[in-house]
């Protein structure tokens, strides 16, 4: 009997853990057998902490790309900037974050605007979507609604280009079916995972089923780690974690703190509705610039959806991507899978009579006759 009551005891005691992830919340009851300490710790303070370990480590697995380069030279988004290595400076900016929030923030993000502005081949959404959490976790007034927008954003996008992928099926759903040992089951997750992640992205955009969303989120991050195999080398693990961080703190009820805000005659309460509505409709809504060309497909949070376009070098030896892929490892990430990054890497490596084609997207249909679904190619410029 005592065994069977110490059996019980454990069951209870798990449930309350799987209450936690759920609710991202204590019973009060549990709460007051914390040290005060712990109960004093502010989950915005942890979750900037967890950011920055995420930002900094995803740094440090890519130390090359933050270098100024020769042998893959690095690309400018605007012809004149200066090519210096950034990385010390960007690992800076993180301790100055932890030690001043405010200030750090603001400095990382613009470090890390001149980086990207620097090189196209850092156009990766991992650490834009870590800086954007980070601004989240600041003192500003609409800071986190950015925070949640851009969760429900990044999850109802990558949902809609799993969706609208006609390549996700043979690639990362047969992957993570066959992970899991039912390979057989690829078709079922090929409509499942995405479905998932589209039902996030509406669920966070409603007040009412925002906190809903937590466990959900926290599952689909966390398994993720596992069924991908992702390693600690690897920026996406630190992405991920960095997700599951910002799911358990940014979708919960903001608790009112102090007296309801007066306008204090600057902007009045209506114009800041207006503005806290537009910053979620823009986010909500730019990805889908990638089906017109507007976005690079990574930045629309194509991820995954093996719809993403591919490009070949030809020479006289025939066609191969081997070239892009060995750029891909030299600076610790795959090249940005965008038409127009891929012809300014090929004009700067290529030889006179080498040839580059990219593949359009890959689309189910009507999605197949959009120009960004098209082939392109182009020959070297160089002399």
């Amino acid at each position: 009997m005592p065994q069977l009551r110490q059996a019980d005891l454990v069951q209870r005691r798990l449930a309350g853990v799987a209450s936690l992830l759920l609710r991202a919340e204590l019973p009060s009851s549990a709460r007051r057998r914390i040290p005060r300490s712990i109960r004093s710790i502010d989950p915005i303070e942890l979750l900037r902490l967890v950011l920055v370990i995420a930002q900094g480590a995803m740094i440090a697995v890519t130390w090359p790309l933050w270098q100024a380069r020769t042998d893959i030279p690095n690309l400018p988004l605007i012809d004149g900037l200066p090519q210096t290595g950034v990385v010390w400076v960007l690992l800076a900016t993180l301790v100055l974050t932890v030690a001043r929030p405010r200030e750090g923030i603001v400095v990382h993000v613009l470090v890390l605007a001149y980086a990207l502005m620097a090189d196209q081949m850092r156009l990766q959404p991992e650490w834009i979507s870590v800086a954007l959490l980070l601004v989240a976790t600041g003192p500003w007034r609409h800071a986190r609604t950015l925070g949640w927008a851009h969760l429900g954003s990044l999850w109802l996008w990558a949902g809609m280009a799993k969706l609208t992928s006609a390549g996700f099926e043979a690639t990362s759903a047969h992957t993570v079916a066959t992970n899991l040992g039912v390979s057989s089951l690829a078709p079922v997750l090929t409509w499942a995972i995405p479905l998932f992640e589209v039902a996030l992205g509406v669920a966070v955009a409603r007040t009412a089923w925002r906190s809903n969303a937590i466990g959900p989120a926290v599952l689909l991050h966390a398994g993720s780690i596992v069924v991908l195999r992702m390693g600690l080398d690897w920026e996406i693990f630190w992405w991920n974690l960095a997700l599951v961080a910002s799911a358990l703190v940014l979708l919960r009820p903001e608790r009112a703190r102090g007296p309801r805000p007066r306008s204090g005659g600057r902007v009045s309460l209506t114009t800041q509705a207006g503005l806290r509505t537009a910053l979620v409709v823009g986010l909500y809504l730019y990805p889908a610039g990638m089906y017109v060309g507007l976005v690079d497909p990574y930045l629309g949070y194509n991820l995954y959806a093996g719809s993403n376009p591919t490009a070949d070098v030809c020479d006289v030896n025939g066609c191969t991507r081997y070239a892009i892929n060995i750029s891909g490892a030299a600076i610790g990430t795959q090249v940005p899978t965008s038409p127009r990054i891929f012809e300014a890497w090929f004009q700067s490596i290529c030889r006179p009579g080498d040839e580059l084609r990219i593949t359009g997207m890959k689309l189910r249909p009507p999605l197949d006759g959009l120009d960004v679904a098209q082939p392109s190619s182009s020959t070297c410029d160089r002399g």
